[in-house]
């Protein structure tokens, strides 16, 4: 069955006023924040990686002695991909998380989604309540379904960030449970180090 010229016109006049009406309604606060594209700058700078000594070590000796991180942009600085793992004597041993941060234009908000190597997964959202300072909220849900609310606080500034991450109750109180300082990690042939400036 042909078409003829008259119904391919009509009908492409018709997809043109559609993705126009699409277009005119998309915000006008479609671009990242400045916040959201300096912390994407900050943690991919000098190649993107990260590492943290591993406090608990001597009293696992068979578990990482150190934690890594490599964070990479993509989309134009509204995508950070990464991924967290051990390393013992510098080498990874094991990967534990993968992460995905990105810019939702829609929503204008800042969304973060974590897949465990254990089955577990996590989703919340990433605000910035000051210069160089970042906060995440997030649901955790297990393999077994059961669920569990996490925060996490982060400060960066120069070569290292300071993470704090805080249990979150049913009433939405943060309760402090841990912390971490992240250096800048460098890669020789294969292992990891911190890097020296």
């Amino acid at each position: 069955m042909t078409r003829s010229p008259v119904v391919l016109a009509i009908a492409a006049a018709f997809l043109v006023s559609c993705a126009t009406k699409q277009l005119a309604l998309a915000p006008a606060t479609a671009a990242p924040p400045d916040w959201w594209r300096e912390h994407v700058r900050f943690m991919c700078a000098d190649g993107g990686a990260w590492i943290t000594p591993n406090p608990q070590a001597p009293e696992a000796p068979g578990g990482p002695d150190a934690y890594g991180m490599t964070w990479t942009r993509a989309s134009h600085g509204r995508l950070l991909t990464g991924r967290l793992y051990g390393l013992k004597e510098g080498r990874e041993v094991a990967e534990y998380w993968t992460f995905n941060e990105y810019y939702h234009a829609g929503e204008g908000r800042v969304i973060v989604q974590q897949w465990s190597s254990w089955g577990a997964y996590g989703e919340g959202e990433t605000t910035s309540p000051a210069p160089n300072r970042c906060q995440l909220d997030q649901t955790f849900w297990l393999a077994d379904g059961s669920s569990r609310r996490e925060g996490h606080r982060t400060m960066e500034n120069g070569d290292e960030y300071e993470t704090q991450i805080y249990d979150i109750d049913a009433e939405g109180k943060w309760s402090l449970r841990d912390s971490n300082t992240w250096r800048r990690a460098q890669r020789s042939a294969d292992t990891w180090s911190e890097r020296v400036r």
